[in-house]
């Protein structure tokens, strides 16, 4: 073969790799850190930052572009950031390298890291550079080195992962939650290692707990519950509920996968007692029948069933009823107290004991202005620290309406301005969520009163046409701790009436004709207001 015929076959040759058009000095520089805290409080990302242009400058590369500056975890590589730097590397036909301060900063995901760089570095020409540990890519041993680095750091994470875990069970052994708080609570220590966490209920977790109350006491079927919580504002199905009745942590008890079998006492508040929460979780079972009655589980002539409680013992009533007559009964749940009573008579006294609360249409103005006198007084403290929120939030917004017009005037830079923005950000939803979720708003009083006022007037009238729940709900209202019936003196009673109605038997006989006789009538009326710390029903 002569030289001419090797001159002619040249064109048969190889071509160079398209990687090759990327022998520029133009590069992009990423950073990141694992969370906001240590983006927040940490100096790591102008660290990181500042070594990366050096190491650029010193070996004359040219920086085109920024990525990341944030914290995103680099378990994976579906970061937001990462990809968009991705993106622009395999789009871009100048970028010939991405620094990085090290290659854990670039992926901690050990084989699916090495795989990205390699596949840049080979389709694209696009080379991962560490500042901090300067090794050849190009070549076979430095990216045998470059990919060690690379499941050094997933190895490292899974040690992490283990320590971490080993953290998790002896926080959740002592009592700590270490997760987020589940619905209903609320951490006021957001960012905080477990044992400084502070959980509290929220309004949402008030209307779960009367859930619970309406499942154990009223064996209302989860469904209709499910409504009952929208009509309040609350949507969950039926489903989640469901979960959410068998999740111990509601009866401050901690249990989980990472602790298998063990129950531990929480160091949260918990939402309902032990009691009510196994009553919820055992409500579906079985129960003895009796010869001669059969129980009712759910029945419109039983509405006292377990609100009435035996003034005996103290045990709640339940309810029967007796075929062959035809009659209702309550009875007492307590082995040999035999303090069982005809329905019709238990009711007719619970209906007396109503009527002392249901008040004189004359006297509604009176007791309008009563019930805000009373709304303002109880609830003094909670409506000034309303206040107090209200006016931080004032605050918070003029800063972050502050950091925004000095960033557009360039007073300050972005890093700086993320920064600021997240914090206040953070604060401002932190303060809208707890005015929104205050137990005491004045701003629909006019409303809640005309309501409370209306049903006083027509107490007895209402309860007797409600169904089985609105039964449930009114008598619940006026009288939270439910009663008692005494089978010897054949009566009922109530340890505790809701503040709002225990007023109105007072203002009756204030106002009475033989007290109105030669009197002017006028709406004050002074010492209505239960002593402190009689607090009013949370319904």
């Amino acid at each position: 073969m002569d030289v001419n015929q090797l001159a002619h076959l040249k064109q048969f040759a190889n071509k160079n790799p398209k990687a090759s058009r990327r022998k520029t000095n133009q590069v992009v520089i990423y950073t990141r850190v694992s969370s906001k805290d240590q983006m927040d409080n940490g100096a790591s990302l102008e660290t990181q930052k500042k070594y990366c242009e050096e190491f650029a400058e010193k070996r004359g590369l040219n920086v085109i572009a920024y990525f990341g500056g944030t914290y995103e975890s680099a378990k994976t590589d579906d970061r937001k950031e990462f990809q968009r730097m991705i993106s622009f590397v395999k789009k871009s036909k100048e970028v010939s390298g991405i620094v990085v301060y090290s290659y854990d900063r670039f992926s901690r995901s050990g084989n699916s890291g090495a795989m990205i760089s390699e596949d840049l570095q080979k389709k694209y020409g696009v080379v991962t550079i560490s500042v901090t540990q300067e090794i050849d890519p190009t070549n076979p041993t430095g990216a045998f080195q470059r990919d060690l680095f690379y499941l050094f750091s997933k190895f490292d994470n899974t040690q992490r992962r283990e320590k971490c875990i080993t953290g998790m069970k002896e926080k959740l052994r002592a009592g700590y939650w270490v997760w987020k708080a589940p619905r209903g609570y609320k951490n006021l220590n957001m960012g905080q290692t477990a044992d400084k966490q502070q959980l509290v209920i929220t309004k949402e977790g008030e209307l779960l707990r009367e859930a619970f109350r309406w499942k154990a006491d009223l064996d209302m079927p989860t469904v209709e519950i499910s409504r009952k919580l929208a009509d309040l504002g609350l949507k969950i199905t039926d489903k989640k509920l469901c979960d959410l009745f068998q999740n111990t942590f509601y009866c401050g008890v901690i249990t989980s996968e990472l602790i298998p079998g063990e129950t531990i006492q929480g160091k949260h508040e918990p939402l309902v007692s032990i009691d009510t929460f196994l009553a919820v979780n055992s409500v579906s079972k079985e129960r003895p029948r009796q010869k001669g009655y059969k129980v009712q589980l759910h029945n419109d002539e039983l509405p006292l069933k377990v609100f009435t409680s035996c003034d005996h013992c103290g045990t709640p009533m339940t309810g029967y009823v007796v075929k062959k007559k035809g009659l209702y009964y309550y009875k007492c749940r307590s082995k040999g107290c035999a303090k069982n009573r005809n329905a019709n008579v238990v009711k007719e006294h619970f209906e007396e004991l109503l009527s002392t609360y249901q008040l004189d249409n004359r006297y509604s103005e009176v007791l309008a202005t009563q019930m805000k006198k009373l709304f303002f007084t109880l609830n003094e403290n909670k409506l000034k620290e309303v206040q107090t929120y209200k006016t931080n939030l004032t605050s918070v917004q003029n800063k972050l309406d502050s950091i925004e017009e000095r960033y557009v005037l360039g007073e300050i830079d972005k890093p700086i301005f993320e920064k600021y923005q997240s914090k206040y950000t953070e604060e401002k939803l932190r303060l809208v969520d707890f005015i929104e979720n205050s137990a005491v708003s004045s701003s629909n009083l006019e409303k809640c009163i005309d309501y409370a006022v209306n049903m006083s007037g027509n107490l007895l009238e209402m309860w007797r046409k409600a169904d089985i729940y609105g039964k449930q709900t009114i008598q619940s209202t006026v009288f939270p701790d439910g009663i008692r019936y005494n089978r010897d003196l054949d009566t009922v009673r109530t340890d505790r009436v809701n503040v709002y109605f225990s007023v109105i038997p007072t203002l009756s006989a204030h106002f009475s004709p033989k007290k109105q006789k030669g009197k002017h009538f006028n709406n004050t009326f002074p010492h209505l207001v239960e002593p402190e710390g009689f607090e009013p029903s949370s319904r």
